[in-house]
């Protein structure tokens, strides 16, 4: 069992001291001592360098002071304070923050889930948290991938909320309202749906805990309450309204967020401070497994939502510091410490109950000589598992020029080919980061993955087949990155092979809309003007394949869909089209089985419908593959409303069906 490096990802020399990692998403976030550094895995068919392909952005931490917004003079109140509280002021820099000399530094950024801005399907938020208890959203700029900017400031609309604008005139009343208003964790909700507002939970120096709501008013908060100590790890889960809070104590409290926060159970001894929880929720029965880090030792726990302890559990990996834990699968985590030491973890449960801790070592070739890590983070199928590292020894630029770096490594247990043929859902959405990495591993060795070409398919007009192409068309792209540099012509081979099955996954799309349009057909007398437009123009696009020649080593798959598509064009001859297409460019009328006037001017066309596109008209793109569709709201019109006829839309149309991949406007 082992870990093989794959890549090695190296940021630039300013960013520094880097502490934590985490994911959601394609989205890897790396904190560091004051920017945080956001990584997007984003897979390419072809890659001219042969890397792992990712979109790089950072921002810097915000420079914001709360505290200082208390109308209070410093300096009065430390002449009028005894030595113990002089000496409290001088070592805490938030009480005072207008005069001392403060250094600010992240605490940790996290990233919401998939979804969390409503007028965007994948849109990612970011909360960061400073040593100044400074909490704020930023948000992608829509436009400019690398730029994040402030989308809320959670700390002003929390001193809004706590502070009444009262005159600050002695240390306790200064004390307590720098405590109440100092933030000290952050946790977004476990999942985020677009059609509502999206939930998140922080906690206070004063041991407040407080939920919000994310509006396009800004944060409001719904619940306030107030623990007995600070809390400085949170989790969140919206399926059963629960809060789990480890305190400064090392104590860790479930909660249950119903209609109002109230504690339901404490677990655990005063002693360490927790640096991580993880959680396993079982539905069925309502059990919580719990996975506490403190130091070295893992903690386990199952309990109910009550707060009934059902199980306990604890293991020493004795090495220095756990620095990540993250999960593979169900009862399974792999473990990370700061000497360089990487575990498998089985969380067994025994006849009586109580939970059994199993540990393996994985051997890795990460240069753990050299470098600490300090945190481990997986992709979406787990297929490619990121560990962050930071010079473990003194270090000069001649032997480490970029101190601090991404190790992108597979796990043998989890092989990305394994995982999407195993893929139930025929779709590439929630997968492209598997196929990233099966491209990047067939560029380096093409024998790889040699069992795709002993696969062969029965070709037919269904999600199955377009989903073995999809396979075909990585496998396809890792051939032309492997042979780029070192033959032209196999590679313009390949480039013409990987158009032609691209095409072919359009043609089947084509086949399926134009046979639902006949459908809709059927359940009422006519159809709308757009409607027969599609008609005309799937019937012409359809033809065109059928009629032309694809020799090569996928004609089989045009042979194959030749009589399917033929039998498709006799069922639909009757629908009602409109009588000759008008080319955009010139506004020649188009032959009939034509889809160029002609002079063959090229006109740009829907994707999904193979409509023309307008010229001054604004189209949507997919990001992956640069093909055009309709507007949404003009695909509405061509597909309806399915359950007025109780008809099942073979295709979504708000994704590319080449890549499965949601359209981005390009105003």
């Amino acid at each position: 069992m082992e870990m093989q490096e794959m890549t090695t990802f190296q940021l630039p020399d300013e960013i520094v001291q880097p502490f934590a990692i985490s994911c959601a998403g394609d989205m890897f976030v790396v904190s560091c001592k004051d920017e945080t550094f956001v990584l997007r895995l984003k897979y390419k068919q072809f890659s001219e360098d042969g890397a792992i392909n990712y979109v790089l952005s950072r921002f810097k931490c915000s420079t914001a002071r709360p505290t200082g917004q208390l109308l209070a003079h410093e300096t009065n109140l430390y002449n009028a304070s005894d030595i113990e509280q002089r000496k409290i002021i001088m070592l805490d820099q938030t009480l005072a923050p207008n005069i001392a000399k403060v250094y600010i530094n992240n605490v940790q950024s996290w990233i919401s889930p998939p979804g969390a801005i409503q007028d965007s399907a994948n849109g990612y938020l970011i909360a960061n948290l400073t040593n100044m208890g400074q909490l704020t959203i930023y948000r992608q700029d829509d436009q400019w991938l690398s730029s994040w900017n402030m989308y809320v400031d959670v700390s002003a609309a929390w001193i809004k909320h706590i502070y009444k604008g009262e005159a600050v005139e002695q240390f306790d009343q200064l004390q307590t309202m720098a405590y109440e208003i100092l933030i000290t964790c952050f946790c977004w909700q476990d999942a985020a749906n677009g059609s509502f507002s999206p939930y998140f939970a922080f906690g206070t120096k004063s041991g407040k805990i407080v939920i919000c709501s994310l509006s396009e008013a800004g944060p409001q908060i719904e619940e306030v309450y107030q623990h007995e100590e600070a809390t400085f790890v949170l989790k969140y889960n919206s399926e059963k309204n629960f809060l789990l809070a480890c305190g400064r104590s090392g104590r860790v409290t479930l909660f249950r967020c119903n209609k109002n926060i109230r504690c339901v159970g404490t677990f655990f001894d005063e002693d360490l401070t927790a640096s991580c929880v993880e959680y396993e929720l079982e539905s069925v029965n309502d059990h919580l497994l719990l996975l506490i880090v403190k130091g070295s030792f893992i903690l386990a726990l199952q309990t109910n939502l009550n707060g009934k302890i059902l199980g306990t559990g604890v293991l020493n990996l004795e090495h220095f510091m756990i620095t990540g834990l993250q999960q593979l699968d169900k009862g399974k985590y792999i473990a990370c410490t700061m000497e360089g030491a990487i575990f498998l973890i089985i969380i067994d449960r025994t006849h009586n109950g109580e939970l059994k801790i199993l540990c393996e070592q994985i051997q890795t070739d990460i240069n753990v000589t050299s470098y600490a890590l300090y945190g481990v983070t997986a992709t979406r199928t787990r297929t490619c598992w990121l560990f962050l590292g930071f010079p473990s020894r003194r270090y000069d630029h001649l032997s480490l020029r970029s101190p601090t770096c991404v190790f992108f490594t597979k796990f043998a247990r989890r092989q990305a080919l394994d995982v999407l043929q195993s893929n139930q859902t025929l779709k590439m959405t929630d997968y492209y980061d598997a196929a990233e990495v099966m491209r990047y591993n067939m560029s380096k060795n093409p024998d790889t993955f040699n069992q795709l070409d002993l696969v062969v398919l029965q070709p037919e007009l269904d999600t199955a087949f377009c989903y073995h192409l999809k396979l075909q068309l990585i496998y396809l792209g890792a051939k032309m990155t492997h042979q780029s540099r070192r033959n032209k012509l196999t590679t313009e081979i390949l480039h013409n092979q990987l158009q032609f099955l691209c095409t072919m996954i359009e043609v089947i799309n084509a086949a399926n809309v134009l046979c639902y349009l006949a459908e809709i057909a059927r359940c009422k007398s006519t159809l709308n003007p757009l409607q027969q437009t599609a008609v005309l123009c799937l019937r012409n696009f359809i033809h065109n394949i059928v009629e032309d020649a694809f020799p090569g080593d996928y004609e089989y798959v045009h042979l194959g869909l030749k009589a399917k598509l033929s039998k498709v064009l006799h069922q639909t001859a009757t629908l009602p089209t409109t009588p000759y297409e008008i080319c955009n460019f010139c506004d020649a009328e188009m032959a009939p089985g034509r889809t160029a006037c002609r002079k063959d001017h090229p006109v740009f066309r829907c994707v999904t419908t193979k409509i023309q596109i307008p010229l001054d008209g604004d189209e949507i793109t997919c990001e992956m593959c640069q093909r055009y569709s309709l507007k949404l709201s003009m695909l509405s019109l061509v597909f309806e409303d399915q359950k007025l006829w109780s008809l099942k839309c073979p295709i979504d149309y708000r994704n590319c069906c080449v890549c499965d991949v949601p359209f981005r406007s390009t105003s």
